[in-house]
């Protein structure tokens, strides 16, 4: 029997939304006369298959991120139009990915999970593991770690289990100061005369200037757009939620072509997309995260379910 799941993402820009347009063949959404507001526009970007089993469906509410933060009830309304659309064919989903700014509006997951009975979940607890697992992997001398947006809910989750490796942490928020024996970290600061690492683990940025950093500095980064304002040559900025595909893991024509446009990269995938997957595949009908909770037993349970699966943190700057 195969399983099916959904995962809802949005344009992230007008350039993105044509694109999209132009994939469903919706020519008002691709010439600009729509500004995927409207139901109609909701449509498929592509499909994957993890071996014979289980079937995803990445489908696009094509409103740009200002129109969903600026109009989230509508925002909720679309995205369960999205799930609603990947049922067309009469098989119902079991699980319910939110990308980006998606998992952000609406209560993050709340507003759609009161809408449906399957495991809505926001992407937060695989974002933070595998974010935990590169940050080791980049300082694998254990050195000194900047956490900036560390009192988001991947952010608090990161500084625990980073502060379980012994590792010294600066922190920007009151919140994760418990994890941390320096003094908090404000932007006004100059971060060190020395090389940082710095982890940025906001939503959204930018957080920071480049032009606060060190040369031979290192950011390792999950938020859209980035944490870091600016660019430098002599930085290097890492996508920190990037994981390796498993042999069995199917994408069709347009899965690749959905991965450079959102950023993935053509042979990796983000982590986001693999924590609706891990719930089909596991059979787990609780989200591994929604709202602001984030519960550290569940960021570490997807981690084994994603290990068995064959999805694996990788850097890749």
């Amino acid at each position: 029997m195969t399983t099916k799941f959904v995962f809802i993402v949005h344009a992230l820009s007008e350039a993105h939304r044509r694109v999209v347009g132009l994939r469903a063949a919706k020519m008002g959404l691709a010439l600009g006369r729509r500004k995927g507001t409207d139901s109609r526009d909701v449509s498929t970007l592509c499909r994957f298959h993890l071996g014979e089993d289980i079937f995803g469906e990445v489908v696009c509410v094509p409103m740009v991120p200002e129109q969903l933060l600026e109009h989230q009830d509508l925002a909720l309304e679309r995205m369960h139009r999205a799930v609603k659309w990947a049922e067309r064919d009469g098989e119902l989903v079991s699980a319910i990915g939110l990308g980006a700014l998606c998992s952000i509006v609406a209560g993050r997951g709340k507003g759609l999970q009161e809408r449906v009975s399957v495991p809505v979940t926001t992407g937060n607890a695989a974002t933070a593991w595998t974010l935990f697992q590169n940050c080791l992997a980049a300082n694998p001398h254990r050195k000194e770690m900047i956490i900036i947006g560390s009192g988001s809910p991947v952010g608090r989750i990161l500084c625990s289990l980073l502060n379980e490796e012994s590792i010294t942490l600066r922190v920007d928020s009151k919140r994760a100061l418990k994890y941390s024996t320096r003094p908090l970290f404000t932007k006004e600061q100059n971060i060190s005369k020395e090389a940082a690492i710095v982890v940025g683990c906001g939503p959204t940025g930018p957080m920071l200037s480049a032009d606060t950093l060190p040369p031979g500095s290192v950011v390792i980064d999950v938020a859209i757009p980035h944490s870091i304002q600016g660019t430098r040559k002599d930085i290097s900025i890492i996508q920190g939620e990037r994981m390796t595909m498993p042999p069995n893991w199917k994408r069709g024509y347009w899965g690749p072509v959905y991965h450079l446009l959102s950023g993935y990269g053509w042979n990796t995938i983000l982590a986001c997309l693999v924590e609706p997957l891990a719930l089909a595949f596991a059979g787990r009908t609780k989200p591994y995260a929604q709202g602001r909770s984030l519960k550290k037993q569940d960021v570490l349970d997807f981690g084994v379910v994603a290990n068995k699966m064959g999805f694996i943190p990788v850097l890749e700057a």
